[in-house]
């Protein structure tokens, strides 16, 4: 705010010199062609000074001389405009502060544009600059190019969009949304869009099936060629367990069924078990937080009891393997949300997209689950983010098999619990963001060697979308 006072005060001030400068030869009806021009000048300068985050950075010799051109003849006609006021229109000095005042306004926008490359608030990139000459060929989009760059950054911007945000919000009568997702106003319960949909568009077809199965066998093939032992759990979305805290009003046609299908095709062509805790989670619904209200990962919570569902089935072939227990835990308490253990609190990226940035709307405290050994895990992050996955890596100086755990997002969520049961724990996150080539970010092919050097003994691959299981290979590799 303070910043913004300052731009208007010495916008205001330039300006106004301008126009006393042109009123102080307004006496004599009109000026001359020679200080018009001046004064527009002047006034020229100052637009080019404004408006330097367009042309100064890598200067662009056509947009400078547009800026130039356009600057000048808007000056001259304001000068013309202006000179005429007061004698020829017999207009008070109030109005020409207006005047003053609405210029002022005009040129507060551009008076800083954001350099950043991705809006966090939005969680989405931000249109990138395209000059109007590109490759000695002109650009003849630069208009519509310009005007989504100049939209998504001008100054003030977030302030802007989050006071829109919180007026639609407190004008909506029991759910507010906006592109990105939807709160329910009664309890703070939300969800993203990209979660919130129903069975017949999470059906998968017969030919989505089968690739599933072609990869399993596949993954199957690797495994036993190394002696490595896999398994894979697939997370229910937020809306299959929080359906009616987010919107009780649909009937319950849920994942779940969809998914089963997929499990139950999966067992019967390849008698592989895929582990899905839909029923442990919908009972820790019921009692407590299986997901975050304002993000759309499982809690830590959660994410034990699918620890707990996928350590039974690793037990059977690793019956020496422990597994931990409530009681091999300290518990931390807080309103924010941590889905990394390594990684800070946030206020969640469901929170993020609505744009409310209202704390009251983070109502609950979720418990955190901290091992009671973890301070003693050597750990190590490799971060890969222009491929799309990171690399956590966890050492623990027990007589356990190694593992890697293979997955999107939710993996991170068992990390807090997970490499207390294991020797060398290697977590491989890989994450679809925009633009990237989903059959590549999910494909486990290119991770093949990194996995080999790690020697595990048990591979887990977990996903919260089923479907992405068909990506783990593509049909010719």
């Amino acid at each position: 705010m303070k910043l913004v006072c300052s731009i208007f005060v010495k916008s205001a001030g330039f300006l106004f010199l301008i126009i006393k400068l042109s009123t102080k030869f307004v006496y004599i009806r009109i000026l001359t062609m020679r200080k018009r021009s001046l004064i527009a000048g002047i006034i020229t300068a100052g637009i080019l000074a404004l408006s330097h985050h367009f042309w100064l950075n890598e200067f662009q010799f056509e947009i400078f001389t547009i800026i130039l051109v356009l600057s000048y003849l808007l000056s001259y006609k304001l000068v013309d405009y202006v000179a005429d006021f007061k004698t020829v229109k017999e207009k008070s000095r109030i109005e020409i502060i207006f005047l003053a005042v609405f210029f002022v306004i005009l040129f507060i926008p551009m008076s800083f544009i954001s350099k950043n490359d991705f809006s966090k608030s939005e969680n989405r990139s931000l249109a990138k600059y395209k000059p109007l000459i590109v490759k000695n060929k002109i650009n003849y989009n630069f208009g519509k190019d310009f005007d989504q760059f100049y939209n998504d950054r001008f100054f003030a911007r977030k302030e802007i969009v989050r006071v829109y945000s919180l007026l639609k919000y407190y004008i909506a009568i029991n759910y507010f949304e906006n592109q990105k997702g939807f709160v329910n106003k009664k309890n703070h319960w939300m969800s993203n869009f990209d979660d919130f949909y129903l069975e017949k568009d999470s059906e998968l077809s017969q030919k989505d099936k089968d690739k599933i199965v072609f990869n399993l066998n596949k993954l199957k093939k690797f495994c036993d060629n190394n002696n490595i032992k896999f398994y894979i759990i697939t997370v229910p979305r937020k809306p299959e367990i929080s359906q009616k805290e987010l919107y009780p009003f649909l009937s319950d046609k849920s994942q779940f069924n969809s998914t089963r299908k997929v499990i139950d095709y999966v067992k019967y062509k390849t008698n592989i078990e895929i582990i899905y805790p839909y029923k442990e989670l919908q009972q820790l619904q019921k009692d407590s937080f299986a997901y975050f209200k304002s993000d759309h990962h499982w809690t830590d919570e959660g994410a034990y009891l699918g620890y707990l569902k996928l350590m039974e089935q690793i037990k059977k072939d690793f019956p020496n393997i422990k597994i931990s227990q409530p009681e091999d835990f300290n518990y931390k308490y807080s309103k924010k949300v941590k889905v990394n253990p390594k990684s800070g609190y946030f206020n969640g990226i469901t929170y993020r997209n609505l744009n409310l940035q209202d704390k009251r709307l983070l109502d609950v405290e979720y418990k955190y689950f901290i091992h009671k050994t973890f301070d003693v895990f050597k750990y190590r992050h490799d971060n890969h983010y222009k491929e799309a996955y990171h690399i956590y890596s966890f050492e623990n100086d027990i007589n356990a098999p190694n593992l890697v755990l293979f997955g999107d997002s939710f993996s991170l969520n068992l990390l807090p619990i997970l490499p207390s049961s294991f020797k060398n724990s290697t977590n491989i996150y890989t994450y679809h963001s925009k633009g990237a080539n989903i059959k590549k970010v999910f494909s486990i092919k290119r991770f093949e060697k990194y996995i080999l050097n790690n020697n595990p003994q048990v591979l887990v691959i977990t996903f919260c979308d089923i479907n992405r299981l068909k990506y783990l290979f593509k049909e010719n590799e």
